[in-house]
């Protein structure tokens, strides 16, 4: 049973990293978008 809750914990912290990743690249996309135009 640990293990499974290990996993699941670890499934959520990932995805909540991919989720940082994702935002930083956005947000870096949007400043350009906005200083080149």
């Amino acid at each position: 049973p640990l293990t499974v809750l290990g996993g699941i914990v670890f499934l959520k912290e990932r995805e909540r990293v991919w989720q940082k990743i994702l935002g930083g690249i956005l947000a870096v996309i949007g400043v350009i978008l906005v200083k080149g135009s």
